[in-house]
């Protein structure tokens, strides 16, 4: 699995300061081989990410621009959304929801970043606030005639965040239907499940610990590396 991969690689980045593809990875699944792998790899220094400083605009990472153009490419594309439909049943709080989502948009920056074009070349942006409601599909939590789904996912605008939505339609059962949707350009397979993880937390009344690192300082780093050869 590629995302557990890279994960590995990294922490044996960490550890050891000896840098491993995914191809070294997998070449040497087992635990004996892995460590011949690793005392014979050439040293190389592990450089952490750290926080970077406030700006107006962040640079993009190349993942990020790389999903940037191939939107431009078919702007009404709904390719790369990332939609999850969830059926609850009839305890499920729509109002502790909206509040939870609020919550993981201040928290992530990703939820309230955007992409624009500044100067010659495309750029993030991260706003302090945005706004944002949950769409509701009927009228008092009354099920309402014809299909919830209907029109849910369509087109992102990238340039304007956030870029989620989220809508709530009782259903004829007395549960809800639950539906979320995100651009791919500012959620993977990693980070949803960071989301999710950090959903239930919240959705159960805990606190989470602040967050070090957001995903513009990885940007930063990215680019500096890159930047100095």
């Amino acid at each position: 699995h590629s995302l557990n991969g890279v994960v590995l690689a990294s922490k044996i980045h960490k550890t050891f300061n000896v840098h491993l593809t995914l191809t070294d990875l997998f070449g040497s699944p087992r635990l004996a081989g892995m460590a011949r792998t690793i005392e014979k790899a050439a040293p190389t220094n592990y450089c952490d990410v750290e926080p970077g400083e406030k700006r107006e605009y962040y640079p993009m990472s190349f993942a990020q621009k790389r999903m940037l153009i191939l939107q431009e490419m078919d702007p009404r594309s709904i390719a790369y959304n990332m939609p999850n439909v969830f059926q609850t049943g009839p305890g499920f709080d729509a109002a502790a929801v909206k509040n939870v989502f609020l919550r993981l948009i201040g928290r992530h920056e990703s939820l309230r970043t955007c992409f624009q074009v500044v100067g010659n070349g495309p750029v993030q942006r991260v706003y302090d606030h945005v706004d944002f409601a949950v769409e509701e599909f009927g009228e008092n939590g009354a099920p309402a005639p014809g299909n919830p789904m209907e029109g849910f996912v369509r087109p992102f605008d990238l340039s304007a965040a956030p870029l989620l939505r989220v809508r709530i339609s009782a259903d004829p059962g007395g549960g809800y239907l639950f539906m979320v949707d995100m651009h791919h350009i500012i959620s993977d397979g990693m980070s949803h499940n960071i989301l999710t993880r950090d959903f239930l937390t919240l959705l159960t009344d805990n606190e989470l610990p602040q967050l070090r690192l957001q995903y513009k300082d990885y940007s930063i780093w990215q680019n500096r590396r890159m930047a100095s050869g």
